[in-house]
């Protein structure tokens, strides 16, 4: 009778150590092995809006991890936020735009270069902006390459996509949404540097701004100037309409939009 007591007793005190320590045991490297206890693309519903919020509030870093190495279920989730165009599924194909590729180490490295950038004093010219770029782009990129790389204009072409879509939603005039995982402040972050890029005005050589540039147009000139920062910029900075700190800007609207006023104190 004691035993069996003592048995039932065990009993009850395994399944209370198995229940209350199951997230640590999905965790250990073992159940990660077998596949256990992990976020997986595969099982996500990426044709409908829902379906990828959920995948990345889940876990954002293996989201956007997995996507990296899907670029076809990447484009299937991306289409699927854009043609639901909510500010919340808008911010979140930014962010995938972002995350999963270059833009976001520089994103991650923006603010020591924020007061070049946003200065309410100092209009930001094609030589700072470049400098500012360069000095927080990931070490993978070649900056000894004469001509573009591949990576740095990919990582150009995430910022115009993301810029168009975070742009978009400050138009509307609602609070601007939070990334997965993150704060409306990241989602700044993201737009901030996304405007910035956006902002490059590619000219000539008469030295006139091209207009309706290519993302490919954009990223050369911005690397032109990275490569040789003593050679004259082929390129001009939108200081009036995007990036300023002037009512009506993007910028400015930008920041109004996530709530942290209009200066560099503000992050």
């Amino acid at each position: 009778m004691k035993k069996t007591a003592l048995t039932a007793a065990l009993l009850v005190f395994a399944s209370a150590l198995l229940l209350s320590s199951c997230d640590a045991m999905f965790n250990t490297n073992l159940f990660k092995a077998a596949g256990l206890g992990q976020f997986s693309l595969a099982n996500a519903d990426l044709t409908t809006s829902s379906g990828v919020q959920e995948a990345a509030a889940s876990s954002p870093t293996t989201f956007y991890d997995q996507l990296a190495a899907d670029p076809a279920s990447m484009a299937t989730a991306i289409s699927t936020l854009e043609a639901s165009g909510t500010p919340s599924d808008l911010v979140l194909a930014a962010a995938i735009q972002i995350n999963t590729t270059d833009a976001g180490t520089v994103v991650d490295n923006i603010a020591s270069q924020l007061p070049t950038l946003m200065s309410s004093t100092t209009s930001v010219t094609a030589s700072t902006l470049s400098s500012a770029i360069s000095a927080i782009l990931p070490a993978t990129i070649d900056l000894t390459s004469p001509t573009t790389p591949t990576d740095f204009s990919t990582m150009v072409s995430a910022f115009l996509s993301a810029s168009t879509n975070i742009t978009s939603v400050v138009s509307s005039g609602v609070a601007l949404p939070a990334v997965p995982g993150g704060t409306s402040q990241d989602t700044a972050y993201i737009g901030l540097v996304s405007l910035a890029v956006s902002a490059v005005q590619p000219t000539d050589s008469s030295g006139t701004v091209i207009s309706n540039p290519s993302s490919t147009q954009i990223a050369d000139a911005l690397w032109n100037s990275i490569y040789n920062p003593s050679a004259t910029p082929t390129f001009k900075v939108d200081t009036t309409n995007t990036l300023s700190m002037t009512s009506g800007s993007a910028a400015y609207d930008l920041l109004t939009a996530a709530g942290l006023g209009t200066t560099i104190s503000a992050f």
